[in-house]
């Protein structure tokens, strides 16, 4: 992984594993995962999450 010079690293993902929706949220080294029922609950988290750290 080679590191970018442009600030932090950010991101937000959502995938649909096991019939759970996966919210990651990354920030540099550290990543936090979040398992949802449905995907209406998981977008949501996911807007938060690019509101918060600035992302479209």
């Amino acid at each position: 992984m080679g590191k970018s010079s442009n600030g932090p690293e950010k991101a937000v993902t959502v995938v649909k594993q096991s019939g759970k929706w996966i919210v990651t949220v990354r920030v540099d080294d550290s990543t936090v995962h979040s398992a949802f029922a449905s995907e209406d609950e998981a977008r949501r988290y996911e807007a938060y999450h690019r509101d918060r750290l600035g992302l479209k």
